[in-house]
């Protein structure tokens, strides 16, 4: 699996206490061009531990998930205080991707 790139894109706040970023990162892909979903729910996971101080009980993406410019998906984050929001993913040519969190209530 290769090692996530991580470049800061943006910041926004979700829940009451929590902050935490949308980010670009880059992940390996398979011959047929899809994202490994556990790189992915990794590169999330590790930048949101490391933005709030404290780690997601759980990130969960989509098994397939097309790396094609523009495609979008996604994701679920379970945080051990604040609960779960959603993740959207959209992913970029040559296995990067980038994230930003959903405000609550979207």
């Amino acid at each position: 699996m290769a090692r996530p790139v991580h470049r800061l894109t943006a910041v926004v706040v979700v829940g009451a206490s929590v902050t935490l970023a949308g980010c670009s990162f880059s992940v390996g892909t398979d011959e047929e061009k899809t994202a490994e979903a556990t790189g992915v729910e990794l590169a999330i996971s590790t930048e949101l531990a490391r933005k709030s101080g404290v780690p997601p009980a759980s990130v969960e993406c989509p098994e397939e998930m097309v790396q094609e410019e523009g495609s979008q998906y996604e994701c679920t984050v379970v945080h051990p205080q604040e609960g779960p929001f959603v993740v959207d993913v959209t992913m970029k040519d040559g296995g990067g991707f980038t994230w930003l969190t959903r405000p609550q209530g979207q």
